[in-house]
């Protein structure tokens, strides 16, 4: 039996007998848990889920089912899920470790829009929004001071915005091939 030795991960030893078909699985640590990896000696084939977040996280949003924590904005009620605000922001993260288990917090942001924590949420779950680009700087600050991984950093110019518009317009263009398309004249008056 081949032992692979990590620190709190488990290492699987290749079949001592010929009529298993499962490998056995030894613990370093000499407990299975959840949270270790699982490391086989034996050659591995990957498999995996193309679009396992996208349907996950889409199915999660979607469903208040599962909800434990509540977001409170210009008096509008957004539930989520603590897991997935953690582990999208620190200072969410923080704020529900110190947050007893078992109870659903309501959070009241102070001097945030509606539409702004809505679009943030969307954001967080799905990992992309498409908005105007005059919302832009307000999901970036919202995102800032929540500590939000992918727009703590995020730095935005206005000058960013018309490179944007320009660039839709012209694609735009592209996908109607061409022709001009007046939208005035397709109403009567």
């Amino acid at each position: 039996m081949n032992l692979v030795k990590f620190s709190d991960t488990f290492a699987v030893a290749p079949n001592s007998s010929p009529e298993s078909s499962t490998p056995d699985l030894v613990t370093v640590s000499g407990e299975l848990t959840q949270r270790c990896p699982v490391v086989f000696a034996d050659p591995c084939i990957r498999m995996k889920w193309t679009d396992h977040s996208d349907l996950f996280l889409q199915a999660v949003y979607q469903d208040n089912a599962y909800t434990d924590v509540t977001i409170v904005a210009e008096k509008q009620f957004f539930k989520a899920h603590r897991l997935i605000l953690s582990s999208a922001s620190e200072l969410f993260d923080e704020t529900f470790k110190i947050t007893p288990h078992g109870q659903h917090p309501i959070m009241f942001l102070k001097d945030v829009k509606a539409l702004e924590l809505r679009i943030l949420l969307e954001f967080i779950y799905k990992g992309e929004v498409s908005i105007p680009p005059s919302l832009v700087p307000d999901l970036a600050r919202l995102g800032h001071d929540l500590k939000v991984k992918g727009l703590t950093d995020f730095v935005w110019e206005e000058s960013m915005a018309a490179s944007v518009i320009q660039l839709q317009q012209q694609q735009f263009q592209t996908q109607v091939s061409g022709k001009y398309v007046n939208f005035s004249s397709s109403y009567n008056m």
